[in-house]
């Protein structure tokens, strides 16, 4: 049996400097040993990290219905939003959303969710990622409820009055992405038909795809 050891310096917790003595081995006990002492280094890292700066998860969904998007006012927080909620501990997001969907709405049945985007929410102390899915063909049964007081259909071109501004720009991304979608397949069945004026088509179809780009931020 033989092995080699050599110093490496890693960082631990808090950010102090020690000098972790790491053993590489071959067929010894002494290589286990050592690899179980970074995981458990690794671990520890990751709970201080968690604690001082926690990450949590937002599922929304933009839940289509005949043409028009699901609003909801909620009972602690003002303006018309977006159904959905956060993810619950080692709850996938596409779980999630779909599980808040039944309970503030009463989801009877829709397509699977499909992702829209991801966005970062700085109103939050913590680190807040929103993850936005495309819920379409929804049926649905809304009762009020603790948290949810109202829900309407909207116009993703003309929100109502009231509408918070996140809710707003997904709406706008939402219409700009169906706007070139429709776009898009007009430009392909007129260059399959030979019919494309490439003076206009091109140009509009570059312009309305810019529009469609998708936010950073909530």
């Amino acid at each position: 049996m033989s092995f080699e050891c050599r110093r490496n310096p890693l960082k631990t917790i808090g950010g102090y400097g020690a000098d972790i003595i790491k053993c590489l081995s071959r067929g010894t006990q002494t290589g286990m040993a050592a690899l179980h002492l970074n995981r458990l280094i690794f671990s520890m890292r990751m709970l201080t990290t968690g604690l001082v700066a926690p990450t949590t998860v937002g599922a929304l969904a933009l839940v289509e219905h005949e043409g028009k998007i699901v609003l909801v006012r909620q009972s602690y927080a003002p303006g018309w939003r977006l159904p959905g909620g956060g993810a619950k501990h080692g709850e996938p997001p596409q779980v999630a959303v779909m599980r808040e969907l039944q309970e503030e709405i009463g989801l009877i049945s829709s397509s699977e969710p499909e992702l829209f985007g991801v966005y970062v929410n700085r109103a939050w102390p913590a680190v807040n990622l929103v993850v936005l899915y495309r819920v379409a063909g929804a049926r649905y049964a809304f009762k009020p409820n603790w948290e949810i007081r109202e829900a309407t259909l909207a116009d993703p071109a003309a929100p109502p009055q009231g509408v918070t501004d996140p809710t707003r720009r997904r709406l706008a991304e939402w219409a700009a992405r169906a706007t070139c979608a429709n776009a898009e397949s007009d430009f392909a069945r007129k260059v399959a038909t030979n019919q494309r004026d490439r003076a206009t088509d091109r140009p509009r179809l570059n312009v309305l795809r810019s529009m469609e780009k998708q936010g950073l931020y909530w």
